[in-house]
């Protein structure tokens, strides 16, 4: 296997550490400390017969992703699919500089070896009565782990008739719940239950309580306990609009 790294010119001194790097994984690399787009890019890798490119350039990142202003650190270990795969590391000084930055490195590199695994496009079923929620369970009981997350959406505040009160903070509601599974064969499912605002699905509260009834069913078993949050939001509003058995499972109510 052959790399293309796109290195700072600032880091040239730490060229050596990551060849020797690279020699114990076997890899042969060729390097440019260019700053280059994505089209300049590809066509490099291409020109010196690569399958991979290795990106450390942060002025060269700045046309490979989105934001105005994106580092490495942000991006690590982030595989871009471009026609060409492109793998984001740290930059190479961590190697030194930082106590686990060789290890960390040599971590994100392991991912090369997966150069010719197309990425799979993303799906998503939309749960659209009880037996499909029922069926999504049973399949879901298998999983290793899952992952859990909300959309939500906050109406205009309350303006009252008197103009010297306060100003009541509009209604914050889940417009549609979601549950990714990740499974022993590497494949993730998800399954979405729209509540509101979702296509034409405005029903709160019959699809609530069927959200309610079947996971309550589920996490009730001893498999069942599966469930992960995503951060504070998720489970600030988990807790407020009364979704508690998610949280109870996660630990946190």
């Amino acid at each position: 296997m052959k790399i293309l790294l796109n290195y700072d010119k600032a880091e040239k001194e730490y060229l050596s550490s990551f060849a020797y790097i690279m020699r114990n994984m076997g890899i042969d690399a060729v390097s440019t400390a260019k700053n280059l787009t994505i089209s300049e890019l590809m066509s490099l890798a291409k020109q010196t017969e690569c399958q991979f490119v290795v990106c450390c350039n942060e002025q060269t990142l700045r046309y490979l992703v989105p934001g105005d202003k994106p580092t490495v650190d942000m991006w690590r270990g982030s595989r871009l699919n471009f026609e060409i795969p492109c793998l984001i590391i740290n930059k190479l000084a961590h190697i030194h500089t930082v106590p686990h930055g060789s290890w960390l490195l040599e971590q994100d590199l392991s991912k090369l070896k997966y150069y010719a695994h197309k990425p799979v496009p993303f799906r998503y079923h939309k749960i659209m009565d009880r037996y499909a929620m029922e069926a999504a369970l049973e399949e879901f009981a298998a999983a290793i782990f899952i992952a859990y997350d909300i959309e939500t959406k906050t109406y205009k505040p309350i303006v009252g008739e008197d103009e010297n009160a306060p100003e009541q903070a509009g209604e914050t509601v889940i417009t549609c719940a979601s549950w990714t599974g990740v499974f022993s064969d590497g494949s993730l499912k998800t399954i979405v239950l729209p509540l509101i605002d979702y296509d034409v699905y405005r029903d709160w509260e019959k699809r609530q309580n069927l959200a309610d009834s079947k996971a309550r069913e589920k996490t009730a078993k001893p498999d069942g306990n599966k469930v992960n949050s995503p951060g504070f939001h998720t489970t600030a509003i988990t807790l407020w609009t009364g979704w508690e058995w998610i949280a109870y499972q996660q630990g946190l109510a």
